[in-house]
């Protein structure tokens, strides 16, 4: 199963995830809640057809973006990945 942030960039398998300040699961980097895929093949299944139909590059900024948390604030998720991507290559 893949867990990924619902106000933050972090995504990753089931094993790496924190733990929130109630005690619940969550991103491990900032505490925030998590949303799940039911695979990881169902994951990249996602990220392909969105790098083909809407944003170029996509699935590269994801592979990078692994285990690394942004929070996205008033920005839209991908603006704040393709931001940070771009600013470590």
């Amino acid at each position: 199963m893949i867990v990924y942030g619902v106000n933050c960039t972090w995504w990753d398998s089931m094993d790496m995830v924190g733990l929130s300040e109630s005690g619940m699961p969550g991103c491990p980097k900032c505490g925030g809640l998590l949303a799940e895929i039911e695979s990881e093949d169902r994951w990249w299944e996602l990220v392909e057809l969105y790098d083909i139909k809407y944003h170029t590059g996509y699935r590269d900024m994801v592979e990078w973006s692994r285990g690394r948390c942004f929070d996205f604030g008033k920005k839209s998720a991908v603006q704040v990945l393709q931001d940070e991507y771009e600013a470590h290559r």
